[in-house]
This record gives C-alpha cells, sequence and structure tokens, in this order.
C-alpha cells in the first residue's frame, strides 16, 4: 500500500499500520449535477484506490496522480445505475424526471456522498464493463457496510465512556 501511495501527491497521512487498500479501479465519474464548466461536471476516468475506510479518488498528474477528493466510505451510497437508489438522505431519492424509454447503460452505477447527514453530491460512473461494474459495486457496498458499523460502534462506545465517566 505504501508503494501505491507515494505514487499519489499529498496522501501520505493516510499511510497507517491499520489501514488497508481492498481495491484499485479506474472509473469514468462525472457529477449530473455541476456545471460543465466544473471539472466534476464533464465526465473524466478517475484512479480509486478503496482503503478499509476511505475512498480516494485520483486524476491523473504526470507520472502519478493528484487527490481529487478523500470521502470517508461511511459516507458513502453505492447502486447500479439501473436499481432504486439506496436509503438515504432524502434529496437522494429525488430524481429529475426522465423519459422513461432512457436507461443507463449496463456498465454504468451511482455514489451519493453525504456529511452529517447532509447530501454533498451525487455522481454517475462508468465501469470497463458490467461485470466490472458489479464487482465494484458489490465490493465497495461491503466495505461501506464494514465502515458504517466500525463507526457507529465507535460511537456507542464513546457514549458508553460518557455514561461511566459521568
Amino acid at each position: 500500500m505504501t508503494a501505491v501511495l507515494l505514487l499519489v501527491e499529498g496522501v501520505d497521512h493516510l499511510i497507517e499500520a491499520g489501514r488497508l487498500l481492498h481495491l484499485e479501479a479506474l472509473v469514468d465519474m462525472k457529477s449530473p449535477t455541476a456545471s460543465t464548466l466544473n471539472a466534476w461536471g464533464r465526465r473524466a476516468t478517475y484512479k480509486w484506490y478503496v482503503f478499509s475506510d476511505y475512498l480516494l479518488v485520483c486524476r491523473p498528474k504526470g507520472e502519478g496522480f493528484a487527490k481529487k477528493a478523500l470521502w470517508p466510505l461511511a459516507a458513502l451510497r453505492v447502486a447500479a445505475a439501473n436499481t432504486t437508489p439506496p436509503e438515504t438522505h432524502a434529496s437522494f431519492a429525488k430524481k429529475p424526471e426522465r423519459d422513461k424509454s432512457e436507461r443507463d447503460k449496463a456498465e454504468v452505477f451511482r455514489v451519493w456522498h453525504e456529511e452529517k447527514e447532509k447530501p454533498l453530491g451525487e455522481f454517475k460512473c462508468w465501469a470497463q464493463s458490467e461485470t466490472d461494474m458489479l464487482a465494484v459495486v458489490q465490493r465497495l457496498q461491503v466495505l461501506i457496510d464494514a465502515a458504517v458499523e466500525q463507526r457507529d460502534d465507535m460511537i456507542q462506545r464513546g457514549m458508553n465512556r460518557l455514561t461511566l465517566e459521568g
């Protein structure tokens, strides 16, 4: 993992003994709500590094990569594009009206990012194939579930500690 992170500028702080790299993938991404003047508003290829607790999204830069975004896994939701959005913040469930005949290609999936129960973004993503999309979505969902469980456990332990001390 250390060798991988050395290819990315500005992420030295991610090198920790307990952090594992679970998945690397090239994913095309675009935010349907961003302006085309914004980098997220145009479809572009990004390198994903999925750790046990974070998704690091990088853009190509020279021989390596530069950090574009770093999101806690516990703040993400993921689903294949032609499925129902995951249970999450109500604003994510609002979909723009689309022609009933319009369906995304099989390799498309969506990622929603929220923090403190506020929606921060929805991203349309393209894998290389439907098989790759299913593998990424399934693996990412398992890691998100584990990160949410770990976060909730830490919150509960913190509450228990406050109760014992108080």
